[in-house]
């Protein structure tokens, strides 16, 4: 897709996360998308999980070529952004995810060999369902155990674009 989306296509439901959605992207080129992700990846790297298909699309390489650059390093709340916007879409659009499956996969397989570049503090995107129960909470309950570390997230996320090529 070289057009850029429209706002009906950022905004598909009216929603208030797509209002501000197409607030932030209307306009916008991929490079100008790329600039953006530079200047504040988390603000506007969330956009992504709630703009329509046909925008996801056409911005989501902005993303990648964001966290491949050199900029990125060290960006490991980026990658867990990433990571919870490619689930959501997964689950909800499998369809619409079809059409990027394998940019998709590739791209998480980027993030995989590339791991020590994003700086993941373990601490933070590797806890353990035990760290819930020291906090007396039942993580089976929450997410499954897998949920907690980033990198099997990743993983998981490679067999299901894998499934979807």
């Amino acid at each position: 897709m070289d057009q850029v989306p429209t706002r009906e296509e950022i905004n598909v439901h009216n929603s208030l996360d797509e209002q501000s959605a197409a607030k932030n992207f209307f306009g916008k080129s991929q490079a100008d998308a790329e600039e953006m992700f530079r200047k504040s990846s988390i603000y506007y790297g969330g956009d992504l999980m709630w703009m329509g298909p046909v925008a996801f699309r056409f911005y989501m390489p902005a993303l990648i070529a964001y966290v491949k650059s050199p900029d990125a390093t060290g960006d490991s709340d980026i990658v867990n952004c990433v990571a919870g916007t490619l689930e959501l879409r997964l689950e909800w659009e499998p369809e619409e995810m079809r059409k990027v499956a394998r940019e998709l996969k590739d791209f998480c397989e980027y993030v995989l060999r590339d791991w020590e570049k994003s700086e993941i503090d373990l601490n933070i995107y590797c806890g353990t369902s035990q760290d819930l129960e020291k906090l007396g909470l039942d993580p089976e309950k929450i997410l499954p155990a897998w949920h907690f570390d980033l990198r099997t997230r990743f993983e998981k996320l490679c067999e299901r674009f894998e499934s979807l090529i």
